[in-house]
């Protein structure tokens, strides 16, 4: 989504540790609007030594920060084939600037992540394509030995449904 002439995205929190595992799943991101947006639209690691002093315009995020005590930040990308999938993000209530080896450190970690996720968006894609393929190949097998019409429209439009996702559908044809 484009607001302000800025890429925005709804995030959702897949996994967390400490402070994070009681907060909202999901957010707003933009560009500018927080550090994990930001690190997303860059597709470069951010380092926030005073988080206090970082310009946000979410307000939820500025006052999540206040709230919990949070001074330091460090976001990564999570990256597949260059298209951002998420961010890896590390928050302290200490002041503090993250060393390049602990940057390096979380990107390595961001790299697994994404290579966990991108393997499973891959099976699940196989999976589905072997599912439309089941599908049309059970379709292929009744229309070669077909006899009863009806029982091969029935097949297509609930194999259809299933396939799609949706409640119904149907066939319907000229008198």
């Amino acid at each position: 989504m484009v607001a302000d002439g800025e890429l925005t995205t709804s995030v959702a929190t897949e996994a967390a540790a400490g402070f994070f595992a009681g907060l909202p799943t999901s957010i707003e991101n933009g560009e500018g609007t927080t550090p994990m947006g930001h690190v997303m639209a860059t597709k470069k690691p951010l380092i926030i030594e005073e988080i206090q002093e970082w310009e946000f315009k979410s307000t939820e995020t500025r006052a999540l920060n206040r709230e919990y005590g949070f001074r330091s930040a460090v976001a990564v990308p999570l990256l597949a084939n260059g298209r951002p999938l998420g961010a890896l993000g590390l928050m302290d209530t200490r002041v503090r600037r993250f060393t390049e080896d602990e940057v390096s450190l979380l990107t390595a970690f961001a790299d697994q992540a994404s290579l966990a996720l991108e393997k499973a968006r891959l099976l699940n894609e196989a999976e589905r394509e072997k599912e439309r393929s089941d599908a049309l190949y059970r379709v292929s097998n009744l229309l070669a030995g077909a006899h009863d019409t009806g029982a091969v429209l029935d097949l297509i439009v609930n194999e259809a449904a299933r396939l799609l996702g949706t409640d119904s559908a149907f066939i319907r044809l000229l008198e």
